[in-house]
């Protein structure tokens, strides 16, 4: 994962800075020395879809930084000023987005927005009972805006997956917070750490909070690292419960380790409203099959249902191991019951050498 682009300001309630037309202005403010300084902003009077963390710069208690992966616009934007003035003509910044995107899906297919997944999305929700779970209860909140309305609540929705490491959560995340962006203008924010954590609460969420008409989307990867300590839990509580930051908002959370997560939070419908279990027992059990045609670009033949590897590993491997056994299997050009070896004498080593009492952090 790249991070790279211009950081955007999100705006102060007591600042006006918005030209009508969105162009550069210049901004005063009183520095630590009483002085006044001029500086010359990019502002914008909609924050502009996509996926952001929260980040630091020299001028700016906190900034979202924009996410691009695997750019691919710049060899097109190349293209664009090769052509003459004349073929451009006067276009507007959209404009000049979608011939961007447009030039860019025809040299890479699998092309999105900007940026080239690192690879093909597989569709773990179909087989698994968790993540379709979150699936049809995400999709049911956004069509029902109008109920919220009629109600007078706040237009919120937390969701928490939590389960077996390597089963998809994360990658389900990442593929459903692009599909918010591209359908409905989310501005998707990706708190991964601590530190991100204390900025986006300490610096970002009240101005954040200027803008109730845009749908954003708040993902923390691994819940239980931000319960680690006293003062991340109390931050998460303010996000949690921000009577400012609680419109158009859409909280999608994973963990690993829910054991670590305290009652306080996750027994609170209005802090985590829907509990999603991801684990490999519920897998369904067309899953292997699928996953294996996935990684091995053909279909199990009758020779692999009666082998040892099909027979010891389904239901009881997650996702991520059946990867890393098919891979290996094709990196070292041996058969899948050779590598189903390699797995097991990897667990065995794990469990001989590793302190695996400790799960450590993240996800």
């Amino acid at each position: 994962m790249k991070y790279k682009g211009k950081p955007y300001r999100v705006k102060k309630g007591f600042e006006n800075v918005f030209d009508a037309d969105g162009a550069k202005k210049s901004r005063f403010v009183i520095n630590s020395k009483g002085s006044i300084e001029f500086r010359e902003v990019n502002v914008v009077d909609q924050l502009p879809a996509g996926e952001y963390i929260p980040a630091r710069d020299k001028s700016s208690n906190g900034v979202l930084m924009p996410i691009k992966r695997e750019s691919v616009t710049k060899s097109v934007r190349q293209i664009l000023r090769e052509q003459s003035r004349e073929e451009i003509g006067a276009i507007t910044y959209s404009e000049v987005n979608s011939t961007i995107n447009a030039l860019a899906s025809e040299q890479h297919p699998n092309y999105q927005n900007g940026f080239v997944p690192v690879h093909k999305y597989f569709p773990m929700e179909e087989y698994s009972r968790g993540l379709q779970m979150a699936r049809e209860n995400i999709q049911s909140f956004l069509n029902s805006k109008k109920i919220y309305e009629e109600s007078d609540m706040d237009y919120r929705r937390s969701i928490l997956l939590y389960g077996d490491p390597g089963t998809g959560k994360s990658q389900f995340l990442y593929k459903l917070s692009h599909e918010l962006i591209e359908e409905y203008q989310a501005v998707v924010i990706r708190i991964e750490d601590s530190n991100a954590l204390h900025l986006f609460v300490d610096h970002l969420m009240r101005s954040l909070s200027l803008y109730p008409g845009r749908f954003k989307v708040i993902v923390i990867e691994e819940l239980a690292d931000m319960c680690s300590s006293k003062s991340n839990v109390t931050r998460l509580l303010n996000l949690l419960d921000s009577m400012r930051f609680r419109h158009n908002l859409l909280f999608l959370m994973t963990t690993n380790y829910p054991e670590r997560i305290p009652a306080n939070i996750i027994d609170r419908p209005a802090r985590i409203d829907m509990l999603c279990p991801v684990y490999v027992k519920d897998l369904d059990e067309e899953f292997v099959d699928a996953w294996f045609e996935f990684c091995m670009g053909r279909e199990l033949n009758a020779s692999d249902r009666s082998s040892a590897w099909y027979n010891n590993t389904v239901g009881k491997l997650s996702p991520a191991y059946f990867k890393e056994l098919f891979i290996y299997s094709r990196l070292h050009r041996i058969s899948l019951d050779e590598a189903w070896k390699n797995v097991q004498n990897r667990k065995s080593e794990i469990r001989r050498d590793f302190d695996n009492t400790y799960q450590g952090i993240g996800f």
